[in-house]
């Protein structure tokens, strides 16, 4: 059974229609198990600004630390 991977942007499935990047099996290389959906270099740009944005909040919360 082959799985299709989608992209999320903020927990958000996103239309990643570019390409597609096919993924065997490293036992057997003519068995595809994964599918993985592309996304454009706009897409791109957005999930960094997202993710980005998303960090400053991550980094506030309580019990977050830079341990070494």
């Amino acid at each position: 059974m082959t799985r299709t991977v989608a992209s999320l942007i903020a927990g958000k499935p996103v239309d990643a229609s570019a390409a597609t990047l096919t993924v065997p099996n490293p036992a057997d290389l003519g068995v595809v198990v994964a599918v993985a959906a592309l996304a454009d270099a706009d897409t791109f740009l957005e999930a960094c600004r997202v993710a980005k944005d998303a960090q400053r909040g991550w980094a506030a919360t309580a019990g977050s630390s830079s341990a070494p």
